[in-house]
């Protein structure tokens, strides 16, 4: 039903007219919208009367997807009704956390820095008999590999000349 006269809810009188308007939905084809941004992948699906249902995220160690459109329900070309929904996944970047081990701090953060990462802070110290050792850092934590949002602090412990 395309339309009705009068509007639903209207109380009218026994043997009143009421018409009804017929129409038939158009047909349209999804577009292709994966890799595009959520501005885009909404103006694409809105040029050919559709409309874009965020549905979550999927997590991506590569900058350079993130907040683009991962995947999407229906697949591009697929015909559905005009006004319908097209479901989208959009990629969120996470970092992995680099191995730290045997840097100094100094350039644990830049590193960090690089890949997105927060602060690198010392969290403990252990004694090294090893002077080239001295100021590198022995463990880590979160680990290397780990993935983790963006702005994640990393706690080390750093290697100190032995007592």
């Amino acid at each position: 039903i395309a339309g009705r006269a009068p509007t639903v809810g209207t109380t009218v009188e026994v043997g009143s007219n009421v018409t009804v308007k017929l129409g038939i939905v158009q047909q349209v084809a999804v577009p292709d919208l994966t890799s595009m941004t959520v501005t885009e992948a909404q103006d694409a699906a809105a040029t050919v009367g559709l409309n874009v249902d965020l549905l979550g995220t999927t997590v991506t160690n590569d900058s350079s997807l993130d907040g683009t459109v991962a995947s999407q329900d229906p697949i591009a070309g697929t015909l559905v009704d005009e006004g319908s929904f097209v479901q989208v996944m959009i990629y969120l970047y996470q970092p992995d956390v680099p191995d730290l081990t045997t840097m100094t701090v100094a350039d644990a953060q830049t590193l960090a820095t690089s890949v997105g990462l927060g602060a690198v802070t010392e969290t403990g110290t252990v004694g090294t008999p090893d002077a080239g050792l001295v100021g590198t850092i022995v463990s880590q934590d979160p680990a290397a590999g780990t993935s983790v949002p963006q702005g994640t602090d990393v706690g080390v412990v750093i290697y100190i000349a032995a007592s």
